[in-house]
């Protein structure tokens, strides 16, 4: 079985948690609180890894789930495949009626995303607690 046959995540209905290893250099957690799906990449994310990513947050969307939070705390190093991820995740989700929001950005990490003007377009939170509060208000 090949990582892309490993990458279906489980339904927001059954298991609240899962956890994949795509390689030496990533893991990803997804879990469900409050019917908002918390992704929690950890490691580095190559160009390798960041292809998997790419099919692990559509796998996410073929499963209808539109209120998403990705939380970078445990992230190392980000290459600009996945900010093509990211707003494309946001773009399906906005259609759809739901919100991608991202928190627990490292510094470094963060002054990419603020060169890029990401904090103008997405709701960046210091925390997952906020994250998932701010789908409340």
């Amino acid at each position: 079985m090949s990582v892309m046959d490993e990458l279906q995540p489980g339904p927001a209905s059954g298991p609240t948690r899962n956890k994949i290893t795509i390689s030496q250099y990533l893991t990803i957690e997804e879990e469900c609180i409050d019917n908002a799906i918390i992704v929690r990449p950890e490691g580095a994310i190559y160009i390798p890894e960041a292809e998997h990513f790419d099919h692990f947050m559509k796998n996410i969307l073929e499963r209808q789930q539109y209120r998403l939070i990705i939380n970078f705390q445990k992230v190392k190093q980000l290459p600009s495949l996945v900010f093509a991820t990211i707003i494309q995740t946001y773009k399906s989700c906005q259609a759809q009626g739901g919100d991608l929001r991202l928190c627990s950005i490292p510094p470094t990490l963060m002054r990419v995303f603020i060169t890029m003007q990401f904090d103008r377009i997405f709701a960046i939170f210091k925390n997952e607690a906020d994250a998932l509060m701010s789908f409340h208000k």
